[in-house]
């Protein structure tokens, strides 16, 4: 039985069979025209294969992607906690873990040694309150007080058994029971330990970086001088903001209260000289800086706040350095 198809010229239907179109005469395009469906069949075929293929690697793909993130992050953590574990052993040494139902009742107390030193810990469900010991031995045993001092004549000591006693001056008074925990317990106690350590190193930096802030902030102030055309000329350097005023005077006479700090700290006051002829025997020459709204800017006033104790001793808000030379 014959089947329909579209003449590839006027698109109308022609029997399979046809040897010519009857609508518009043609007859090879007709036969064209099938061999363009066969054709445009096996394409669009190839297309949907090629297309089923790209999909399926990219979902394979997508999942493999997945999967080897989680792998990599699973093996990261792995390697954490083996590093964690490593590190805290190998920083971290117990000396000895008791109860402790004096103090901080129901509390672990963790003698440790950690970076060369020794500190006694009151261990928490979720920290830990660190004291560093210093030890002196004695022949019952070891004594261990606070690095700040015995307060109030208290220590403790630690016996030759290992027992952990609370001394005073006068007597033993209580007596801590030793504890015995499991891996997993000690690895949570090392943790937490670890966890305080941690924090007393933030709590270093801190104080470190006052030291320096001081150490950078305590005024630092030269005063020389040269002599040009019969005048004296004050120089020096300083560590003062730029643009901070400062002021000199000699004898309590003559006096120059315009000079400015340079941007490099220096400084240069105005020439001086008495009753325009040289400066001849002793002077002393007192350099001041003023710390208000009448000498300095809003700016340079908030400066010279980070300066306010570290080496500026104010009077009335005035500070000065006297010098004395012999011209």
């Amino acid at each position: 039985m014959a089947k329909l198809m579209r003449c590839s010229i006027c698109k109308k239907p022609v029997a399979s069979t046809a040897t010519e179109c009857p609508h518009c005469g043609a007859k090879d395009e007709v036969l064209s025209g099938k061999s363009i469906e066969i054709k445009d069949w096996k394409v669009i075929a190839i297309v949907i294969i090629i297309t089923i293929i790209v999909v399926k690697f990219t979902i394979n793909n997508s999942f493999t992607d997945k999967e080897n993130k989680q792998i990599i992050k699973q093996k990261k953590q792995i390697e954490q906690t083996k590093e964690y574990k490593q590190n805290a052993k190998s920083a971290i040494k117990i000396l000895g873990i008791w109860s402790d139902e004096y103090g901080f009742v129901g509390t672990k107390l963790v003698l440790y040694n950690y970076e060369g030193k020794l500190f006694l810990d009151n261990v928490f469900e979720t920290y830990s309150i660190t004291t560093e010991l210093t030890s002196e031995e004695v022949l019952n045993g070891i004594v261990l007080y606070d690095i700040n001092g015995k307060h109030f004549g208290e220590y403790f000591l630690l016996t030759s058994q290992k027992n952990l006693q609370f001394w005073n001056k006068t007597r033993n008074y209580y007596t801590a029971k030793k504890l015995k925990l499991t891996e997993d317990e000690i690895q949570r106690v090392k943790q937490l330990l670890h966890e305080s350590q941690s924090g007393l190193s933030k709590k270093r930096e801190i104080k470190l970086k006052k030291e320096n802030t001081i150490k950078n902030h305590k005024l630092k102030i030269s005063i020389n001088y040269h002599s040009l055309n019969g005048k004296i000329y004050f120089t020096g350097k300083t560590n003062l903001p730029q643009d901070t005023k400062i002021g000199i005077r000699l004898n309590d006479k003559a006096s120059d209260f315009k000079i400015y700090i340079k941007h490099d700290g220096s400084y240069k006051s105005t020439g001086f000289s008495e009753l325009d002829r040289p400066l001849h025997g002793k002077y002393k020459v007192e350099l001041m800086l003023f710390r208000n709204q009448f000498w300095q800017t809003k700016k340079i006033l908030k400066k010279l706040d980070d300066y306010y104790g570290y080496g500026l001793d104010y009077t009335d808000n005035k500070a000065s350095v006297v010098k004395e030379f012999i011209f």
